[in-house]
């Protein structure tokens, strides 16, 4: 099993405005692999990075 170059574990973003932009958000990427972070406006990418 190779090591994990970004790991992510039960990740939850709640604004002060009671909005939640991320919810248990998990997820890997493996060492030397490329990954890339899709979705429509206002879900939660730049929040996440």
């Amino acid at each position: 099993m190779s090591q994990s170059a970004i790991t992510v574990d039960q990740v939850t973003v709640t604004y002060r405005n009671g909005h939640t932009a991320l919810r248990d958000a998990t997820f890997q990427v493996p060492g030397g692999s490329i990954a890339a972070l899709v979705g429509v406006n206002g879900s939660g990418k730049s929040t996440f990075i």
